[in-house]
């Protein structure tokens, strides 16, 4: 009788966790499929280009980040995401930081993930930012995934040089756009090209306050 006590005691336990962990898993699934609702009312709102929509979209990219989905490329996405409705909106400090942590984002996962490039996040770009997509070099679902998250990524760190360009902050602006570079793998796309020409709006304003350096200090030495 011991013995069967002890047998329905660990029964009903293991079965008690069974259970919750159940639970949690629907719980997770949910808040994902929440969170990716969200983000394609966002998507749709930035495609759209009407009066508000911008505004519309950050507060849906906002709700879907609410969900805390545990998805790591979905987080970065939504920010990144978040990112471009900001610049939109030209609020610039926002923008930088959303970019900024899409990014941060990115590189806990990058552990687990494959490098990708620009010839990847080319192919995934063709649709709208965060939607479905294939990468037929890479082949399969799942590098389709990754292939879509390393151009939100690029997007990501180009929106982020801009906003940071715009804030004078020129060392953030040159730090972001050379690691955007770096996840184009240095390619001739447009991202790329676009992060080139952010590169030399950057290298131009470095040179103009340089000049203002020497003319000052030459004026002080009168």
């Amino acid at each position: 009788p011991r013995n069967s006590l002890a047998q329905h005691w660990a029964r009903d336990w293991f079965g008690k966790k069974n259970f919750q962990a159940r639970r949690s898993s629907r719980s997770r699934r949910r808040r994902r499929e929440r969170a990716e609702r969200q983000k394609g009312k966002g998507n749709e709102a930035m495609r759209s280009r009407e009066p508000h929509a911008a505004s519309f979209a950050v507060e849906r990219y906002s709700e879907g980040l609410a969900e805390r989905p545990r998805d790591a490329r979905l987080r970065a996405t939504l920010l990144a995401n978040r990112a471009a409705a900001h610049t939109s909106l030209k609020n610039w400090r926002r923008a930088l930081d959303d970019a900024k942590e899409a990014l941060a984002v990115r590189a806990e996962h990058e552990a687990r993930a494959e490098p990708e490039g620009c010839a990847a996040a080319a192919a995934a770009a063709a649709g709208a930012e965060g939607g479905a997509a294939s990468c037929s070099a890479a082949g399969g679902a799942d590098s389709g995934s990754r292939a879509l998250a390393a151009a939100s990524q690029v997007k990501a760190a180009r929106r982020g040089a801009a906003a940071a360009l715009r804030l004078g902050l020129l060392a953030e602006a040159k730090a972001l756009s050379e690691e955007g570079l770096r996840l184009c793998g240095g390619g001739g796309e447009s991202e790329a090209a676009e992060l080139r020409s952010v590169a030399s709006e950057i290298a131009a304003r470095e040179a103009a306050e340089e000049a203002k350096r020497v003319a000052a200090a030459a004026r002080a030495a009168m």
